[in-house]
């Protein structure tokens, strides 16, 4: 008889656990919408010359992003420490 109360018991609790996730509905915050820049085009120089500076790419640069929509990569390195016996 207590085998079976037991049963009974955990054949209703966890259903009821599980089924509280299931019904949660996120609405996204506008606030934390992703921001697109602005693209902004500049006219291009007419100086006659074949050879655009604000374009080149020299042999001995590397392509480091430094202008406006080149992309990033960050990488975090974090190193955490502790003591066992609650030392801080």
């Amino acid at each position: 008889m207590k085998r079976l109360i037991h049963k009974l018991t955990v054949l209703l609790i966890l259903p009821t656990l599980f089924s509280g996730c299931a019904y949660q509905t996120i609405q996204p915050n506008p606030a934390y919408a992703p921001v697109r820049p602005q693209v902004t085009m500049l006219p291009p120089k007419d100086d006659g010359g074949i050879f655009r500076s604000e374009t080149s790419n020299p042999l001995f640069e590397s392509d480091k992003a430094r202008h406006i929509g080149d992309i990033l990569t960050v990488v975090f390195d974090e190193n955490h420490g502790g003591y066992s016996d609650g030392r801080v």
